[in-house]
């Protein structure tokens, strides 16, 4: 695995100023690791925020030069997220994880997050392996 998936814990995280995810994801771009900040999790992120913590989130997004936006661009990535979301007892219930682990799949990169709970359930109804990276457990 050579990437991280942002999730959207992280990217609330890093909005309200949390010095752990920012240290973190600069570290992780300092280092050429590429990053991926799924467009669906990127809007349930911002549906936290102020308009403020918006702009500073879209602008971590937007200048990083590791971290890039993965979005629904054409119908195969909507293909890909529909086939995640028919493995949940309830598909509508985290469409953010949907998204996150549809591309952490893709890419077979690892998912970082602040919310393992959160994770459980979603890990538990996929038929494939979710590896996820805490930010008490920061990537070497």
């Amino acid at each position: 695995m050579t990437g991280y998936v942002i999730d959207d814990s992280v990217l609330v995280a890093l909005a309200q100023g949390n010095n752990d995810a920012a240290n973190v994801i600069a570290s992780l771009d300092a280092a050429e690791t590429r990053m991926a900040v799924p467009a669906v999790t990127l809007a349930t992120a911002q549906a936290e925020l102020s308009p403020d913590q918006i702009a500073i989130l879209n602008g971590v997004v937007e200048n990083l030069e590791h971290l890039r936006l993965d979005q629904l661009a054409d119908v195969q990535h909507a293909t890909e997220l529909s086939r995640t979301l028919y493995w949940f007892a309830n598909p509508r219930t985290d469409i953010s994880a949907a998204h996150a682990a549809t591309v952490a799949k893709r890419f077979d990169w690892w998912i970082l997050t602040l919310d393992t709970q959160r994770w459980d359930q979603v890990t538990a109804e996929l038929p494939w392996r979710v590896d996820l990276v805490t930010l008490d457990d920061p990537p070497n």
